[in-house]
């Protein structure tokens, strides 16, 4: 009887031991989550397939009739790499095994996969817009959203996955017919930083916080203070939280009153923190995937570090994007950015405008597309714009021209090309005029405004002639420079230049060097 109740209070030990996820065979053959069930697999690389298992014991995977084999290092971890794969619309099974351990995946495609990424309007799902999910069904675009499981494109699954991500997706799935996987990593209000991996925060120049700061100690010193957090005192917590707000006077005025911090508030702040903090959300989100394979990245960022006035944001996406490359080691795979809209009231935002193009042009294989159009109207919290397909849209038409080299595509708007002075008037050219420059009520365009050799713009009469826009103002004798919806505010987007394809006209200056460089 004694030995009967031994053998049980055994079982039942063990079996707690399980549902308390706790693992009972710390050998036992592992693979990241990004590796499931319904997944794309990324065409044309060799494959990266990984994870951990007994040190000495040889993992074996098989695919499409490859068979690849690897021994566990004494770290316990393995990697092996398929040979590159062609595009296969039918459903596939992946084994992976290790001695007694197998693992299956099943329903697998294989064509290209994009990772979706930024802050909030890259986050935006469906949940709001259901109607716009009305007969959706498309069994070879696949999903990898929030709850980090890949799933079948329905009109239930697609409702909290990126509408950013989907529309790009469709669009790619619909002109090229292969399998698109989508794997959506962003977070609403993160800033740029806390998406650089750490070996991106060194990069000359050294990088630092608002309060000087170098941003790898700052990221040091935070992940310290995260994982201790429940151990802490209030007044330990609430010094760190009055530090961070003092270098950032945007958060001052959210969190603190007569200069005080409610401890009521110290849930709200530390989240805060998560998701500005250098390389944390990196860490915590990106790292586990790399090096899934992947085709390339769309982004959407750059609202809050506009909010934190960041005269550095250029130097920072470049180093995140160089980064991401690095890690991955899939050379310089595509990066394609989308230039953040106006305010809710129309507000335009020309100072991170202008770092957005500064690190598109610092850095290979990336573009960018402008929805200086779109920022109207927002959704009920003002910080949203509700048109997130044509965000889509104009990614994948990026995508479809400098990646998949497809001809007779107009993928850009106007870009400001050069000018030239005739008598008091200046004569702006552009690239990417598509069919003839255009404003969508064919009324003279908007927003054009000049300036003499003292630098002060005014606002000036415009007329489309031709695949140039024609400028002038009376109280400008002598012009000099001109620009393009850089200050105040974009009432009426009817009014904004288009190409009669309905691609708008990206922002300019060319007071700015930048633009002097061209």
């Amino acid at each position: 009887m004694i030995k009967k109740l031994i053998v049980l209070l055994l079982v039942i030990g063990a079996f707690c031991v399980n549902v308390s996820g706790k693992d009972v065979n710390p050998d036992k053959l592992k693979m990241p989550k990004i590796f499931s069930d319904n997944m794309v697999l990324q065409r044309g690389i060799p494959l990266p397939v990984w994870g951990w298992g007994k040190p000495g014991e040889y993992v074996t995977a098989k695919f499409k009739g490859q068979e690849k084999s690897v021994k566990v290092g004494r770290d316990g971890k393995w990697m092996l790499h398929f040979k590159p794969l062609s595009v296969s619309a039918k459903g596939e099974t992946l084994t992976v095994a290790a001695g007694k351990n197998i693992k299956e995946f099943n329903n697998i495609l294989v064509g290209d996969v994009w990772l979706c990424t930024g802050q909030s309007n890259m986050s935006v799902t469906f949940n709001q817009v259901l109607k716009e999910t009305l007969g959706i069904k498309n069994s070879q675009i696949r999903l990898r959203g929030f709850d980090r499981k890949w799933r079948i494109c329905t009109e239930r699954n697609v409702r909290y996955f990126s509408r950013v991500g989907y529309y790009f997706g469709a669009e790619l799935q619909n002109t090229l017919k292969i399998p698109i996987g989508l794997i959506c990593i962003s977070r609403g209000g993160s800033s740029i930083e806390t998406w650089m991996p750490p070996e991106s925060l060194t990069e000359p120049p050294s990088f630092v916080d608002a309060s000087g700061s170098r941003l790898i100690d700052t990221m040091k010193d935070f992940q310290k203070f995260h994982d201790n957090y429940k151990k802490l005192s209030d007044n330990e917590k609430e010094n760190v939280f009055l530090k961070f707000a003092d270098g950032y006077p945007y958060f001052k005025g959210v969190f603190l009153k007569n200069g005080k911090l409610a401890p009521e508030n110290y849930g709200k702040i530390l989240r805060r923190m998560t998701i500005t903090m250098p390389a944390f959300q990196y860490n915590s989100l990106m790292k586990p995937i790399v090096p899934f394979g992947i085709k390339g990245a769309i982004w959407y960022q750059g609202e809050t570090n506009w909010a934190f006035k960041d005269n550095k944001y250029a130097l920072k996406q470049k180093a995140l994007i160089e980064g991401w490359r690095k890690l991955w080691n899939e050379g310089d795979f595509p990066f394609y950015i989308v230039q953040i809209a106006p305010t809710s009231g129309g507000t335009v935002r020309s100072s991170i405008w202008l770092q957005q193009y500064m690190a598109v042009n610092a850095t290979k294989n990336s573009g960018i597309i402008t929805i200086v159009d779109i920022g109207f109207p927002c959704a009920s919290d003002n910080v949203h714009p509700v048109n997130k397909w044509d965000v889509g849209k104009r990614l994948a038409l990026l995508a479809l021209t400098k990646t998949y080299k497809m001809k007779n595509i107009i993928f850009s708007g106007p870009r400001y090309k050069s000018i030239k002075t005739v008598g008091n008037k200046m004569v702006v050219s552009f690239d990417h005029t598509g069919s003839g420059l255009c404003t969508k009520n064919n009324d003279a365009p908007a927003k054009f405004e000049i300036a003499g050799a003292d630098g002060n713009f005014v606002k000036a009469k415009a007329s489309i002639d031709g695949n140039t826009v024609i400028v002038e103002a009376p109280s400008v004798k002598n012009p000099l420079y001109v620009r393009y919806a850089w200050s105040g505010k974009i009432k009426d987007p009817n009014l904004l230049l288009y190409n009669k394809e309905g691609l708008p006209a990206f922002p300019f200056n060319t007071k700015e060097p930048f633009f002097q460089n061209k």
